[in-house]
């Protein structure tokens, strides 16, 4: 948020003195001076979507006029950004326990991928110990 006020720039009135000098130094002088127009802005660089972001001195209005529309305006702003917070956290919170389930799944096919293995194993190691019965 800022306040901000216009600036008028007029041209600036040389003496004949100062035109001469300025003709012969022309970077040497400003062309124009720059003065407080008295007109504010008041202004609001993050707003959301369909709400006005400056308020300014006009000739029906002051700025101090629309100080309530300010107000309430930065309230309704900060309500609907606590509830895109609240949506966020919400898809955050979905997200990681979607994440969390994805991870436990492929844990658990690990496991029984390791524990079918084993069970390869060993059946392989009782068909050996079978057949090494048998031919005795």
């Amino acid at each position: 948020m800022r306040i901000e006020e216009a600036i008028k720039r007029i041209e600036r009135q040389l003496t004949p003195t100062q035109r001469l000098e300025q003709e012969r130094y022309p970077w040497s002088y400003e062309r124009y001076e720059y003065m407080a127009s008295g007109k504010l802005t008041f202004r609001i660089d993050e707003w959301l979507e369909g709400m006005s972001k400056s308020w300014s001195d006009g000739k029906r209005q002051k700025l101090q006029d629309c100080l309530k529309e300010i107000v309430l305006g930065l309230i309704e702003d900060s309500e609907k950004k606590k509830e895109e917070e609240i949506k966020k956290q919400e898809m955050e919170r979905e997200w990681r326990e979607h994440e969390r389930l994805r991870i436990e799944r492929g844990q658990r096919i690990f496991r029984e991928n390791e524990l079918l293995e084993k069970l390869e194993r060993e059946v392989e190691v009782w068909h050996s110990s079978q057949r090494i019965a048998l031919t005795h």
